[in-house]
């Protein structure tokens, strides 16, 4: 289990890093939010690749809450906070400002993996015989 979620993880971040390069011409409204989504994607299979053994509604949990906070952190500004989020790799995973639209893209992207987690799960139950 852990090593599909690793490879899920992994997966979206290629996915993530493909969908802010500009190597692809996408439409503007999926160019906007498909990222956020991504990325809200990838901190649920990230938490559940290392915390193996919670549930799935955990893991929504505590998906969410983890989102929403580095969300919620960029209505703070001030110079050493800013010069961190400067720097491309950190503006990837803080963020530079808060927008409401990245709750929803958030909130999108954590179902999207929960149903991803589910199917998995729903696909690899052994049918008693």
């Amino acid at each position: 289990m852990r090593i599909r979620r690793v490879i899920i993880f992994v997966g979206a971040i290629l996915l993530g890093l493909w969908s802010r390069s500009g190597w692809t011409e996408l439409p503007s409204f999926v160019n906007e939010y498909l990222g956020d989504v991504i990325w809200a994607f990838m901190v649920f299979y990230l938490l559940a690749s290392i915390f193996v053994s919670l549930k799935t509604k955990t893991l929504f949990l505590y998906s969410f809450l983890f989102v929403y906070a580095i969300e919620f952190s960029q209505l703070y500004h001030a110079n050493w906070i800013d010069s961190i989020r400067d720097i491309r790799l950190f503006a990837l995973v803080l963020g530079k400002g808060f927008l409401w639209t990245d709750l929803l893209c958030y909130s999108v992207g954590i179902i999207i993996a929960v149903l991803t987690e589910n199917l998995f799960v729903l696909l690899t139950r052994k049918v008693p015989d």
